[in-house]
């Protein structure tokens, strides 16, 4: 309940609008928003595929096909200004050709990225995780490896920021971990091995006993 709000009660692609912006590529993460910038991910697609619905190995029929890369996928990181949705900067993360397909309704690009005001933290999983400075300047990357997930479903774990530290999530058909990173250098601050299979979930950092 909203007892003194006014929204609006209708809404569509004209109506009720401030602004639209088109994002290139495809993307299932969350866009963030700090101050004046609206922050959003994409994977853009070089090569397009023909339409055709590629079936993933070891993957059930029907709707659980999945999608085969066609070519070179750009891993982008947008900014844009919150007040008319233009384009304030945007920077090419890394640019290959994924090495397993994802699920015809996901994405290269699934995580949300997350910020503390002063840096920015692009997570694209098997692709790497990226840290820039609010203006898009690069500042460290790390690569954790390749994922290999269940019928090549696809990734979708975010990164979790608590304080200095970031915290990810790595579980899939092969070793599974979870690792907690220098949000300023990117180097490990510790790591641990898990005993799970493919999840898509992002961690919760909790206060236990004043312990997290």
């Amino acid at each position: 309940m909203a007892p003194h709000g006014n929204p609006p009660l209708r809404w569509s692609a004209e109506e009720n609008i401030r602004w639209k912006a088109e994002i290139p590529g495809r993307g299932l993460s969350t866009p963030i928003v700090w101050e004046d910038r609206v922050f959003v991910l994409s994977a853009v697609e070089i090569a397009s595929t023909d339409g055709s619905e590629a079936a993933v190995e070891g993957a059930p029929s029907g709707r659980m096909r999945g999608i085969q890369p066609s070519g070179p996928v750009r891993f982008m990181v947008m900014a844009l200004d919150r007040e008319s949705g233009g384009v304030v900067w945007e920077h090419e993360a890394r640019r290959e050709v994924p090495h397993e397909g994802t699920h015809r309704d996901g994405s290269w690009a699934p995580s949300s990225a997350i910020t503390d005001g002063e840096h920015l933290f692009a997570f694209f999983g098997s692709r790497g995780l990226y840290a820039y400075d609010m203006d898009g300047k690069p500042l460290w990357e790390k690569d954790l490896g390749d994922m290999s997930t269940r019928h090549g479903f696809g990734e979708g774990s975010s990164p979790v920021l608590d304080g200095d530290i970031l915290v990810i999530n790595w579980d899939h058909e092969g070793d599974s971990f979870i690792v907690a990173l220098d949000k300023r250098t990117g180097e490990t601050i510790w790591w641990r091995e898990r005993d799970e299979v493919t999840s898509w979930s992002t961690p919760i950092v909790v206060d236990f006993d004043s312990k997290k």
